[in-house]
């Protein structure tokens, strides 16, 4: 193969040109060539490194030790390029702010900040390699705008195996307000970081006992993170808040180990705790056979659902003196008639005979016309039907005709009825138990249900 042959081939192989069998310069000739006395020579080296991105990597890395000052100076440029992507005017306005920083002035972050980009975090790290304590203070002011102003996801990305950088954000933590140390805790367990999560995540909770997210986040962190026993520690010395209360009460239920968050309900409730909470950690104590526990913690419950859930527990305790009192604590309760048709509802459910006493609670003057009476009116004529009140059961059900305010849902075999075809199911299912009514009068209707 000829010369130019050789040329040809190269080129559509996409390698570079060689001729005579020599090289062209490497990286470490740019390198070299950074010290050249030629001012010409040196700017060629510094695009040729630029160019070569991270083929450059290592030979720059060495050139920063350099004992020529000159070459550290480019290298340091070179290697912000390279290595973190801060080139161009962002370059520009990184080494500015680094000077006024070491001359101790205050440069103006937020607008640098907000031309960093992708390269957010690789600014914090180059700072972090200079040696000097100015630059790492510039690093902690930044850290501390840009964790306020882009999102967890994004610094997540960039901080990805950046040790230095993750570190600052876990020292910088106690600075930062309540909504960035929830941000550094999300930015932790997004990259597994799952112990250095939990410790800021505790560390936060002290000062924000009560904040649910920051809660979610640090449960996140300790679970894989292997923090359990410092949390118990911690908490132990302590009477917990609504917060920590919840942090506990979920870390037992992840890590099966009800019997040791049980005596905590046992020393006391604390305040603040909502319907929700209740009625999570009530689940959770009668899952794990604790139901003492569950009965002491609905004892601090308002709603009368929760309550309710009390007079169950007791009952199934054999306490029914206790089950009847609070089952009289659930009617006092119960005025609202949206939490009256709830409770019913949920009374139904569970097949509770009582439910009968609710909806007939709701059913109140026999008067008022809406969608919660008319319904009362509709469960009740179910209930007497099954038991055999008939005639009772079409009064029920002419009264809720009567009363209903709004369309009425029913569906037969999956298939919804139009408005008039409910209705005429039901005038027609009236008809019918009036004509059980009459023959039971007369003596000619089968046996009641049992």
């Amino acid at each position: 193969m000829n010369r130019q042959l050789a040329i040809v081939s190269a080129c559509f192989l996409g390698t570079s040109l060689v001729l005579g069998g020599q090289g062209g310069p490497t990286a470490a000739d740019w390198v070299r060539d950074l010290g050249s006395p030629k001012h010409e020579v040196r700017e060629r080296a510094e695009k040729e490194l630029l160019r070569l991105k991270g083929g450059a990597r290592d030979a720059v890395r060495k050139a920063l030790s350099s004992t020529d000052p000159e070459v550290r100076s480019r290298a340091k440029r070179i290697w912000a390029a390279v290595r973190w992507g801060i080139e161009g005017e962002l370059l520009s306005q990184f080494t500015s702010l680094l000077a006024e920083q070491r001359a101790g002035k205050a440069p103006s972050l937020n607008a640098f900040v907000d031309t960093c980009g992708g390269h957010a975090m690789g600014v914090v790290a180059a700072l972090l390699e200079e040696k000097d304590d100015a630059a790492h203070g510039l690093a902690g002011k930044l850290v501390k705008i840009m964790v306020s102003k882009r999102g967890a996801e994004d610094l997540a990305r960039q901080s990805s195996g950046e040790e230095g950088v993750l570190g600052l954000l876990v020292s910088q933590s106690p600075e930062l307000g309540q909504a960035e140390n929830r941000k550094v805790v999300e930015i932790l367990n997004l990259l597994w970081r799952h112990e250095l999560a939990a410790t800021v995540g505790l560390r936060a909770l002290q000062r924000w006992p009560n904040d649910g997210e920051l809660v979610a986040g640090t449960l996140l962190a300790v679970r894989p993170g292997g923090n359990a026993a410092e949390i118990w520690g911690w908490l132990g010395k302590r009477r917990p808040d609504r917060a920590q209360f919840l942090l506990l009460a979920h870390l037992a239920d992840a890590s099966g180990e009800a019997e040791r968050f049980a005596p905590l309900v046992e020393q006391g409730v604390p305040e603040g705790l909502k319907e929700g909470d209740f009625a999570f950690l009530a689940d959770f104590l009668v899952r794990e056979e604790f139901p003492k526990a569950a009965v002491k913690l609905l004892a601090k419950a308002e709603s009368a659902k929760l309550r309710y859930q009390r007079c169950r527990i007791l009952a199934s305790l054999g306490d029914q003196q206790g089950a009847a009192a609070e089952w009289q604590v659930v009617l006092t309760k119960l005025t609202k008639p949206g939490d009256l048709y709830s409770l019913a509802e949920q009374m139904g459910k569970g097949h509770d005979s009582r439910a009968e006493e609710v909806w007939r609670k709701l059913l109140g003057d026999g008067e008022s016309k809406d969608v919660y009476a008319s319904n009362a009116c509709f469960r009740l004529a179910v209930i007497c039907k099954e038991r055999g009140d008939y005639a009772e059961a079409a009064d029920l059900y002419q009264a809720g005709l009567d009363r209903m305010e709004g369309a009425i849902l029913m569906t037969v075999n999956g298939k919804g009825l139009s408005q008039d075809q409910a209705r005429e199911r039901i005038r027609k299912t009236i008809l019918e138990l009036r004509a059980q009514a009459k023959a039971e009068t007369d003596g000619h209707a089968a046996p009641r249900p049992k």
